[in-house]
């Protein structure tokens, strides 16, 4: 393998990980924050709503791209070292 392969792959570990950390209920009240008492409901949604989307946006979908672009340059990394 390559470097830039392992780079990659290597790359995409974190992000996964950041995912699974902010799917959990810990994870989830640690990117809410402190919510202040007298917030109104539309603040308050916003913040619950941003931190339900960050582990998918800023996690899993940078996971998923390293790793599918890793794969590829395996893949022809693979095709090249056989002819």
């Amino acid at each position: 393998m390559r470097i830039r392969t392992k780079v990659l792959l290597i790359s995409s570990v974190p992000f996964f990980w950041f995912f699974v950390f902010g799917i959990t209920d810990l994870g989830q009240k640690v990117l809410q924050g402190n919510i202040p008492p007298g917030t109104d409901h539309w603040k308050a949604d916003d913040i619950v709503m941003g931190a339900g989307l960050v582990p998918w946006v800023y996690g899993l979908i940078p996971a998923i791209l390293l790793s599918v672009i890793g794969l590829i340059s395996w893949f022809f990394e693979s095709r090249r070292k056989l002819s």
